[in-house]
């Protein structure tokens, strides 16, 4: 039998603190701040399942949030509003003990179902979505000798066309980005997060040098944005918006670039681009084209989750219409109800 014991804890905890700032790699989702901004935002409750010995020592870890949401069970997920969340170790043989026991603690009764959004089952199931991610190092054009000439073509094109790109974490840049945000969801007919969430994103993780908003001028107008969140190895591409009239002008190409050029001066090693629908074949080739590698990306769902609902998938279709046809402040109202209760 095994000494060590799995452990429900808080994200507060200064042990579980301590070792995830220990860990390599580790990504924004893995800091507590991350965690309480959602505590705070949406009320769910940041949990940490930590593998301790006889000691108390961690020598594994996953953060967690509790979902109590009025239309569906309790549930453990790692993490929501996050595109993946892999467990922290400092060995092999901890990793599976915790695998091993999370997959335990998911068959007693009395525990909600657990989604660990990671593959730490290691099936040979066809991917949820895939995930890019470059290389960074100091020698930045190492890296960018690694870009395809189409988005090298395209990023002399917007120096070209006079494209700027701003840094901050102010007020004015967090306004900026949030309408640029709000067109572009309303574009793809998808809920945009309530403003208070942007507010609490800026006032918790950006001002507290854990991230920038970068956007992208043309004269005095902002064509194009990016929100950028960065800890520890790994700097993550959140939220990215942009004005359909700037498009022909590549803004979204130079911000990038700047970003890639960014993280190489500042000591990334990882260029995190987020998650993509296996299906976006588009989305798919303008991250890969980067020179950012590819990676199937599974989710864990403990019981397996059963087939999708039917009626949830024509739902989505009429709230992406609805969106779509109606004014800016539709999206706005279905966002503050979907993130909150159905996201």
């Amino acid at each position: 039998m095994s000494d060590f014991k799995l452990h429900v804890g808080e994200t507060n905890d200064e042990e579980w603190r301590a070792f995830a700032a220990a860990q390599s790699p580790v990504n924004i989702f893995h800091h507590p701040a991350w965690s309480q901004l959602l505590k705070e935002c949406y009320g769910h409750r940041p949990i940490v399942l930590s593998l301790r010995d006889i000691n108390g020592t961690i020598h594994a870890a996953l953060p967690m949030m509790e979902i109590n949401r009025p239309l569906q069970k309790r549930r453990w997920i790692s993490l929501p509003f996050s595109d993946h969340c892999a467990p922290l170790s400092s060995n092999a043989v901890a990793l599976a003990e915790l695998t091993d026991l999370i997959k335990r603690l998911a068959t007693d009764q009395r525990s909600p179902p657990i989604e660990v959004r990671w593959d730490i089952c290691g099936g040979n199931l066809p991917p949820d979505y895939v995930l890019h991610a470059l290389a960074l190092n100091p020698n930045f054009e190492k890296v960018a000798g690694g870009i395809h000439h189409s988005h090298l073509r395209n990023v002399r094109a917007a120096q070209s066309n006079g494209i700027q790109i701003r840094h901050g974490v102010g007020q004015e840049e967090l306004s900026t980005f949030y309408d640029l945000h709000l067109q572009t969801r309303r574009r793809k007919g998808v809920p945009i997060q309530p403003i208070h969430y942007f507010n609490m994103l800026n006032e918790s993780i950006l001002q507290k040098g854990l991230g920038f908003i970068s956007l992208a001028y043309h004269g005095d107008k902002c064509l194009a944005g990016a929100v950028f969140l960065h800890w520890k190895d790994t700097l993550t591409y959140k939220y990215g918006a942009s004005s359909v009239l700037g498009q022909p002008l590549r803004p979204n190409h130079l911000i990038f670039w700047d970003a890639i050029q960014w993280g190489c001066q500042n000591g990334y090693t990882i260029l995190d681009f987020g998650r993509t629908d296996c299906e976006n074949t588009g989305l798919r080739a303008f991250k890969s084209r980067w020179g950012a590698r590819e990676f199937p990306l599974r989710y864990s769902n403990f019981p397996s989750p059963k087939e999708k609902n039917i009626q949830m998938g024509l739902l989505t279709t009429i709230i992406n219409t609805l969106i779509q046809k109606t004014p800016a402040w539709t999206g706005r109202l279905i966002g503050e109800i979907y993130y909150r209760y159905l996201g």
